[in-house]
């Protein structure tokens, strides 16, 4: 049960990061899509300017390192459809963790 825990988290770490890191280059890179104001453009720098860092900001999101709301800022300025993604993956991301904690309490047999 917990290396599937284990794989779940890479590889969604993974595969949103990639998600994340693609969507904000694409979107500095186009000469076509308006500037990020420069709140937005620092957090882009922060939190999205490679996929190691991008994989961080996401684990520090979930582990609450880090503020949801300042990680999703620069998305929201993209585009709102970057932050449904980022909103599903921290939720399914903590259900995942309830499920698995209730689980251990189950086989342990813990008492609230």
């Amino acid at each position: 049960m917990n290396d599937m825990f284990a794989l779940w988290i890479k590889k969604s770490l993974q595969v949103f990061a990639v998600l994340f890191v693609q969507a904000v280059q694409d979107h500095i890179l186009d000469p076509d899509n308006p500037a990020l104001p420069e709140r937005e453009m620092i957090a882009t720098q922060r939190y999205f300017s490679s996929l190691p860092d991008t994989m961080l900001s996401l684990f520090m999101s979930i582990a609450g390192g880090a503020s949801w709301e300042d990680v999703q800022a620069p998305l929201k300025a993209i585009s709102t459809v970057y932050v449904f993604f980022f909103l599903f993956f921290v939720s399914f991301t903590y259900f995942a963790v309830s499920r698995l904690a209730d689980s251990v309490r189950n086989i342990f047999g813990f008492k609230e």
